[in-house]
């Protein structure tokens, strides 16, 4: 008898097994001819088709439902298409599928975007960021790297970047696309580089529009012109509006910068490239530079004005946005005032006072809509969440009930058993290894900041030395010789001698950090900002949240020897004009900021031939603080710009 049901339950088995691989193909069709489609709806009907006999399969329904999200989100049914995302999500940590987790996220993250709800377009897209940051964690503890999930994180990041730049978030934009960058480096792939170019080049772009700071168009030249050299060998890598857009973004960073001569010349390739591809938007763009640069060449407003006709017929066909039609309503004040018609210049003006109005209301409603939509959304989501965890129960129930009826669920378990114990082995193996690492970085920032501590030790021994033993002693001595009796003719010419090396003494002292310590960072770079102004024909500006605010004594004086190195480097080699100096802190980290206006240098070449001495120890500094390898961009004729972050307070190492 036992025989018996041993028979009928392995027979049970195996017309469930047949059953669903009969289900799994019937999908498999279904969604191949969905595939096939033309037209979206026709694509939607094959999917729901499929989705209706997915029940008995998780990851076919999970598919399903992460496809039919994208359709109904593309067909503009964005609830619909939410919905089914957020299904899929729910499905995919069902089956510890996290990559496709990030990447149902990502997908919202792209539609919240392109819907204009920035606010919660960055949510989903820092959610996607957080599981596959955590999913590469994980992958480098066991000693691999997965390209796939280093291939999803850079395009999160660069979506991140492009959502942070459309919200008005400048600063969170560029820190997104430099860490699209260094994401993308590690890939190797020359293509994603060049497409990081691109975007952290549009990035210092629109800073530059905000600050007119030279730093930031010299970067977005440098990186527009590398991305360029790149993508015009490569045309079939990238969109095809990039390149006419970066010749157009050049042309206008050549006028900021009053090279009108280099921004005629790209001008006219971005006309013709607009040309080329018909695009009336851009052409519309390429007018109002060639209006931009008759008035500040020459003052041609006559000339100004043909082009800004041209750009009213092009309008005529094609749609613009708001802040591009403000610009051009304020060009034709502008232009209308120069040329004496003054009502017209008027009623310009007055247009563009009522669109800006019109611009910053709309922009007051969107923040407003923001908040109710995030409050509703995330009442939505709870709800959302709770039915799926109900109807996860009722799966599982199913599925044991199911189970219980098989003999083979005793196999079942002992290979999940084995399965278990050997993931919690590796989990073990990897936690060792993990603590291994740790313990050497520690050692190893531990024994920079001994260096740093004793440097520091040395130099207050020596600053203590130099002022209150021998510039004391010198200046006494001088003070005797000065009223010794009887009078030597050259004695009142000693006197005056050692009272110089008296002060010369104490000045040495400051130099090896003793001005630090009395006086703090921010002072101490007034100070030698004031030195380098007189006897140096180079202009130095300062910004600096410090103030009065004291940092760790020996964090304050290592920024004070990193900033004094560079710009010592700066007057040695640089041959610059310019430097602009940055220094913020918040309570975790300090931001060092650093750029001249030089005649740069090839970076890669000058580590090949071991000739960054300074620049070594200044990233071993940085390392020593307990900071992340400095970001420098630089090219010969370009300058030098220097990012640098470290901790407010000293790693406490255990």
């Amino acid at each position: 008898m036992h025989k018996h049901l041993q028979i009928c339950f392995v027979l049970l088995l195996l017309v469930r097994i047949t059953t669903a691989q009969n289900t799994s193909s019937q999908i498999d069709s279904l969604v191949t001819l969905a595939d096939a489609e033309p037209n979206l709806e026709g694509k939607i009907k094959f999917l729901l088709q499929a989705e209706s006999r997915s029940a008995d399969c998780l990851p076919c329904k999970a598919q399903c439902h992460a496809q039919l999200g994208l359709l109904y989100c593309e067909a503009g049914h964005y609830e619909a298409g939410y919905n089914y995302l957020l299904s899929a999500i729910q499905l995919r940590r069902q089956l510890g599928d996290s990559l496709r987790v990030a990447g149902n996220f990502a997908n919202m993250a792209m539609f919240k975007r392109e819907e204009g709800h920035y606010a919660q377009a960055i949510d989903y897209a820092t959610t996607a960021l957080l599981i596959l940051e955590e999913l590469q964690q994980k992958n480098a503890a066991q000693g691999f790297a997965d390209t796939l999930v280093t291939q999803n994180l850079a395009a999160v990041c660069n979506n991140l970047s492009n959502i942070h730049s459309d919200f008005g978030n400048n600063q969170e934009g560029l820190k997104y696309a430099l860490k699209y960058l260094k994401t993308s480096q590690l890939l190797g792939d020359q293509v994603e580089i060049q497409g990081a170019y691109y975007t952290l080049a549009n990035r210092y772009f629109v800073l530059h529009q905000d600050t007119k700071r030279p730093s930031d168009a010299d970067s977005a030249d440098l990186l527009y012109r590398r991305f360029l050299q790149f993508a015009e060998n490569h045309p079939g890598n990238f969109e095809p509006f990039e390149i006419p857009y970066t010749y157009h973004n050049l042309a206008s960073l050549a006028i900021s910068r009053s090279d009108y001569t280099a921004a005629k010349a790209l001008i006219v390739q971005a006309e013709q490239l607009y040309l080329d591809e018909a695009d009336p938007a851009g052409l519309i763009d390429v007018e109002i530079l060639k209006a931009n640069a008759a008035i500040g060449e020459q003052q041609d407003y006559r000339t100004a004005m043909g082009n800004l006709r041209q750009v009213q017929k092009l309008m005529v066909e094609t749609a613009v946005d708001t802040s591009v039609q403000l610009e051009i309503y304020n060009l034709l004040s502008e232009c209308f005032e120069a040329l004496g018609q003054v009502d017209s210049a008027l009623l310009y003006s007055r247009m563009a006072e009522k669109l800006h109005q019109q611009l910053f209301n709309s922009q007051q409603n969107r923040f407003n809509d923001i908040d109710r939509a995030n409050l509703e959304k995330r009442n939505e989501l709870q709800r959302t969440l709770s039915a799926l965890e109900i109807a996860k129960g009722k799966d599982r129930q199913r599925q044991w009930a199911s189970l219980a009826a098989i003999l083979g669920l005793l196999i079942s378990i002992g290979a999940l058993i084995w399965r278990q114990r050997e993931q919690k082995q590796r989990t073990r193996i990897a936690q060792q290894n993990q603590a291994i690492e740790d313990t050497l970085k520690d050692a190893q920032v531990r024994f920079l900041q001994g260096i740093i501590e004793g440097q520091q030790i040395e130099r207050q021994e020596t600053k203590d030395m130099l002022h209150n033993d021998i510039a004391n002693t010198v200046l006494s001595l001088s003070y005797d010789i000065e009223n010794t009796q009887p009078q030597h003719p050259a004695q009142k010419n000693w006197a005056a001698e050692l009272q110089k090396l008296a002060a010369h003494t104490r000045k040495l002292s400051h130099q090896k950090g003793g001005l630090i310590h009395d006086v703090g960072l921010y002072d101490g770079i007034q100070d030698l900002i004031r030195r380098v102004g007189k006897t140096n024909l180079i202009e130095v500006e300062f910004v600096s949240n410090l103030d009065k605010k004291r940092l760790d004594i020996s964090t304050e004086v290592e920024i004070w020897h990193m900033v004094q190195e560079m710009i010592s480097n700066t007057l040695k080699y640089a041959r610059a004009t310019r430097i602009e100096l940055s220094i913020e802190a918040d309570e975790r980290s300090v931001f060092i900021m650093y750029h001249d206006n030089g005649v740069g240098f090839d970076y890669e070449a000058m580590l090949s031939r071991k000739k960054s001495l300074g620049l070594q120890s200044l990233i071993e500094k940085t390392h020593g603080l307990g900071g992340q390898t400095p970001e420098i961009i630089t090219a010969p004729g370009h300058g030098l710009t220097i990012s640098i972050e470290i901790p407010s307070h000293k790693p406490e190492l255990p």
